[in-house]
């Protein structure tokens, strides 16, 4: 059953930039109340002042979805304003192209904590409030990766897949209580999450596809709130790539094999004759 946008009260966390920001302004334009959370307050700032002067209604919250409390203040500040929270999206989420053996704990941690830690805390703060209404709409938005893995990609398809894990059990969970789980699913799409990914490629990496507009995740992010599904794939061909990982891995494996190729070139850390079990015995 189709939905209506006007009145409802949007949460956008990432809404500094790209899908998030895209996100926030079509909610806006179709007459929702949008709060926008992210890291950056100026932008976020720049972003409320765009929807007020188009004659809609917003709040600001800077958040940083490492903190937990911040995202309690997020959920506070909501209800405080507008009273309510109708749909939350969550799109915040960070990139690392690199081998596995060149993935420091760190750099592991930051990115599940900011794509699924934050997510989690996320999902369970609107809950808070979704719980007491006996309604609501969470929105994940994960990625391709989160169904299948390319090389060079361990870190961020981990936390993705976990992002769809964690979306699929929290909906089951709460079947018959009149709220909806969703995860987005994009493909490569042209925003600023690539120029602030961690690359440790030799410059950067070239990419294999084409990226698609940013609007188009935009929208099925939109269509879903306003017809609720539980997985949405946003990609040209994706569907096509689940069906080869899935279904005929073999196929799948060589599509990999090409990608590391262009991805990566001639470079391998096992030919390296300073790398490796060998090397350290050595010393």
């Amino acid at each position: 059953m189709r939905r209506s946008i006007a009145g409802k009260v949007v949460v956008v966390i990432g809404a500094s930039s790209g899908i998030g920001r895209e996100t926030a302004l079509r909610f806006a334009h179709l007459g929702g109340h949008v709060v926008v959370a992210a890291r950056r307050p100026d932008r976020l700032a720049s972003l409320r002042d765009e929807i007020i002067h188009a004659g809609g209604k917003a709040l600001a919250v800077p958040t940083d979805v490492t903190a937990p409390g911040q995202i309690e203040r997020l959920l506070g500040a909501t209800l405080e304003h507008f009273g309510r929270t109708d749909i939350w999206i969550n799109c915040a989420g960070i990139g690392m192209v690199a081998w596995v053996t060149d993935t420091t704990d760190a750099e592991m941690r930051r990115i599940w904590e900011v794509n699924f830690m934050g997510t989690f805390h996320a999902c369970q703060a609107a809950l808070e409030q979704m719980m007491r209404q006996g309604s609501g709409h969470i929105i994940n938005v994960s990625s391709l990766a989160g169904r299948f893995a390319l090389p060079l990609n361990s870190a961020y398809a981990a936390s993705k897949h976990a992002v769809n894990a964690l979306s699929q059990s929290l909906g089951r969970e709460l079947q018959g209580s009149g709220i909806r789980v969703s995860v987005i699913m994009p493909g490569l799409t042209d925003t600023e999450f690539f120029d602030a990914m961690v690359s440790k490629l030799p410059g950067r990496g070239r990419s294999v596809v084409s990226a698609m507009p940013v609007g188009r995740v935009a929208e099925a992010i939109v269509r879903c709130a306003l017809r609720p599904r539980d997985q949405v794939i946003v990609a040209p061909l994706g569907r096509w790539l689940i069906v080869l990982a899935e279904a005929f891995p073999p196929i799948f494996n060589a599509v990999a094999r090409r990608y590391l190729d262009v991805r990566a070139g001639a470079g391998r850390p096992w030919l390296d004759a300073e790398v490796g079990p060998a090397a350290e015995r050595e010393t």
